[in-house]
């Protein structure tokens, strides 16, 4: 045990009592030691902005891990009390388990999921009040990739698939990144990640949410985070990705009839890269 209820707010402190939190910041959390001042970046953030933000902190426990005392350690240090931190357990161990806990705790209606190597930019905060207003199940924003600020979702999204659909199909990067989802409904639908993926599962998520909705998805022009991109997904390679994005659609009864397509177009990306390959040598 980690000395935490099961689910148990650290520090409740509205803008005005009372105030319900406009968005929701799921982080799954495991082994934090090197992010602590990146999350508390963060939490500054959101805490010295006009809107009261809700942090959600999921620990996938495990024995040796120490991201929850210096959580509380870094929280016990933060002299800024508007905005609600809180934790939730997770007996089970996976990510996207915990992502899926954060679903099902969080009180507010809009959801953004950030690594703890993840930081929110300030265009984050520009960006909140047409986030907020918004009726979408699904807001794009756009992401630079730490070290790489030029390089962003814009490009991809001006191609003319800023209605998402064609860019999940043909296998875009980065779709899933950057991407605000209403909690009721997702809930309403309920959608939620596949465990059994390793490192896909995020984005047949929002597969699922894109396919479920009767239009596109709301496009805001903001940057709103930077990501890094030494994350847990980069030590695999392409073609392991491609695999589990077809494992995915096989397994998704919402997305199993794109199945031949994504099959196509998958193997498809793996021949160019494999004539790329032989072109250079």
């Amino acid at each position: 045990m980690t000395g935490l209820d099961k689910f148990n707010q650290i520090l409740i402190r509205p803008k005005v009592m009372g105030e319900t939190a406009v968005i929701s910041i799921i982080m799954p959390v495991k082994n934090v030691g090197a992010w602590i001042q990146n999350i508390k970046k963060n939490l500054e953030l959101c805490a010295d902005s006009d809107f009261l933000a809700e942090f959600i902190f999921v620990h996938a426990e495990q024995e040796g891990d120490r991201s929850i005392s210096l959580l509380k350690s870094l929280f016990n240090e933060f002299s800024v009390e508007e905005i609600v931190i809180r934790f939730a357990e997770c007996r089970q161990p996976g990510i996207y388990i915990a992502m899926n806990r954060g679903v099902d705790v969080a009180s507010s209606r809009k959801l953004l999921f950030l690594g703890a190597d993840d930081t929110l930019a300030p265009g984050f905060l520009d960006a909140l009040p047409c986030i907020i207003g918004s009726n979408s199940p699904c807001i794009l924003a756009d992401t630079v990739i730490l070290g790489q600020p030029d390089y962003g979702m814009y490009d991809f999204r001006k191609t003319g698939g800023s209605a998402g659909q064609i860019h999940w199909l043909l296998g875009m990067p980065r779709i899933h990144q950057s991407i605000i989802y209403d909690a009721v409904y997702i809930k309403a639908m309920n959608i939620r990640f596949n465990p059994n993926l390793q490192v896909t599962s995020d984005y047949i998520f929002t597969c699922e949410v894109l396919e479920s909705m009767d239009s596109g998805p709301l496009v805001v022009d903001s940057v709103i985070a930077i990501y890094n991109a030494q994350g847990f997904s980069s030590g695999y390679r392409s073609w392991q990705l491609y695999i589990e994005h077809i494992n995915g659609f096989a397994q998704s009864r919402m997305l199993r009839k794109y199945l031949p397509v994504v099959i196509l177009t998958r193997f498809i990306l793996i021949g160019l890269k494999l004539a790329r390959i032989v072109v250079r040598v």
